[in-house]
């Protein structure tokens, strides 16, 4: 299945309680970043940003698979640490990262920035919270209903910068028409339930809609941190030039040998009378 066509909507606000915003995002189909920056004042900012420069920079395209996504992502990783100096020292950075390929879609993460997939009414987290949090409910110390809203949920235990080399979480789903894919910042996933945000997607019909209605649902739960939110929708394919003009070919034909099958029976009726 050959379904790559997708439409898009993005948004991000500061929320209610900080003074600047962290977040950085990009939407370059096939290819959409969402980054949520840490590290102090304006740190956290040129983290991101610079993760998402490094991305928009990569050749990374439709046709790209799991290695050179985990290339482009050892890249924006060793800008950001190799760009941590004086007041930026020890920034960094979340990633959540979606690909679009040929009938298949690649996903990536290292942090707690989250890639979901809404499928009918099925919403699932495609990507792996990279928290002490995730660490606790893996281990049966916590359930995931605890995490929401607590403290514990926003510590990271991986990101982009925090050392020379990282380890991204990787995965490859099948595409489907009218996949809807979700992009967030934990602005949202530590705000809204996934319950919540499944209700939200299967009220929005465009993707731009719903991703300013989940931003204003964080918001509404508090906005106790910065939140971004990319909606990717794929469509189903379309069919090629070449295939319709085959088919008004197809048609003219068929039209044709009728014509012609009616000329020759009115000739030998016309003959034997």
């Amino acid at each position: 299945m050959n379904v790559r066509a997708v439409t898009f909507g993005a948004s991000s606000d500061v929320g209610v309680v900080r003074d600047h915003n962290e977040d950085s995002f990009l939407v370059k189909p096939p290819l959409f970043i969402v980054a949520d920056g840490m590290g102090g004042h304006a740190a956290g900012e040129i983290a991101s940003r610079l993760a998402v420069q490094s991305f928009s920079d990569s050749d990374l395209t439709d046709s790209s698979d799991t290695e050179a996504i985990q290339k482009a992502v050892a890249g924006a990783n060793r800008l950001v640490f190799e760009s941590a100096t004086g007041s930026t020292q020890g920034m960094g950075t979340t990633c959540a990262l979606l690909l679009v390929g040929h009938g298949i879609a690649h996903v990536a993460n290292v942090g707690d920035s989250r890639v979901y997939r809404l499928r009918g009414d099925e919403l699932v987290q495609l990507s792996r919270d990279h928290t002490l949090a995730a660490e606790m409910v893996d281990q049966g110390l916590i359930s995931a209903e605890q995490v929401l809203g607590s403290d514990g949920g926003s510590q990271i235990t991986r990101a982009l910068g925090g050392g020379d080399t990282v380890k991204s979480d990787m995965t490859t789903v099948e595409l489907m028409p009218s996949d809807r894919f979700v992009l967030c910042s934990d602005g949202l996933s530590s705000m809204v339930a996934d319950d919540d945000i499944k209700k939200i997607l299967l009220r929005s019909e465009a993707p731009q809609e719903a991703a300013e209605k989940l931003v204003a649902a964080a918001n509404e739960a508090g906005g106790e941190d910065n939140v971004t939110v990319v909606v990717v929708d794929v469509d189903p394919p379309t069919a090629p030039a070449t295939s319709h003009w085959r088919k008004r070919l197809i048609y003219a034909l068929v039209v044709l040998a009728i014509v012609l099958a009616a000329v020759a029976v009115a000739f030998l009726i016309q003959k034997r009378s």
